[in-house]
């Protein structure tokens, strides 16, 4: 069965490269350009996984992890942060199963989406 991934990044030639890598390697792949979109995106395709963005307008990607975590069809979806700002990941409000600083290479990123989709059981 094809994974399900969700790409949520306000940088749309970000965004729409890594869901070109990703549709490359198989996966099936949405694009949202912030948050509230992301949200939204995550209740239409009840994604295998979430690749969140942390600095976006309208929601940013601390928000959207909270609200991912509290619906009950998306609180066990694996969640890999990305963010060109390293702070310590025990300081998100939300659980995450990876966190990829910008830049990240191709294979770091593939990866850690594989990694991520093992751990999180995926589907």
């Amino acid at each position: 069965m094809t994974k399900r991934v969700l790409v949520v990044d306000d940088e749309v030639v970000i965004a729409e490269a890594i869901a070109a890598v990703l549709q490359d390697e198989g996966y099936e792949v949405a694009v949202a350009t912030n948050g509230r979109e992301g949200l939204t995106r995550a209740r239409e395709m009840h994604p295998d996984l979430v690749l969140v963005d942390m600095m976006m307008p309208v929601m940013g990607g601390e928000e959207m992890g909270r609200r991912l975590r509290e619906e009950p069809d998306t609180k066990a979806t694996p969640i890999v942060v990305m963010s060109a700002v390293h702070r310590s990941l025990r300081e998100l409000s939300f659980d995450h199963a990876a966190f990829l600083g910008k830049p990240f290479d191709l294979d770091t990123l593939l990866d850690t989406v594989a990694d991520a989709l093992e751990q999180g059981g995926g589907g």
